[in-house]
C-alpha cells in the first residue's frame, strides 16, 4: 500500500523519492550528531554546574551543532522575509 501511495504521489507532484530521503538523510545525520554532542556534553557537566543552566547550555549547544551540520552539508535557511 505505501509503495502504491509514494508512486501516485511522485505522479502527481513531480517530486523524486530518491532526492527526498537525500535531504532527509542530511537531517538525519544532523540530529545525531547534535544528540551525540549535547549527550557528550551533559555526560561532563554531571553535577558541576546549576540544572537550569546545563539545560541553557545544552540547548544552545544543540541548536548550534544542528545548524551547523546542516549548513556544512550544504542545506541553506530561509528567511521569513523571502
Amino acid at each position: 500500500m505505501f509503495t502504491l501511495t509514494l508512486m501516485n504521489a511522485r505522479r502527481l507532484t513531480g517530486i523524486k523519492a530518491r532526492s527526498e530521503a537525500a535531504n532527509l538523510a542530511k537531517v538525519g545525520a544532523a540530529c545525531a550528531v547534535m544528540a551525540l554532542l549535547v549527550l557528550l556534553f551533559r555526560h561532563e557537566l554531571a553535577g558541576h554546574i546549576n540544572v537550569f543552566l546545563e539545560l541553557a547550555f545544552s540547548a544552545a549547544l544543540g541548536a548550534v551543532a544542528y545548524a551547523g551540520v546542516l549548513f556544512a552539508f550544504g542545506l541553506r535557511f530561509r528567511g521569513f522575509a523571502e
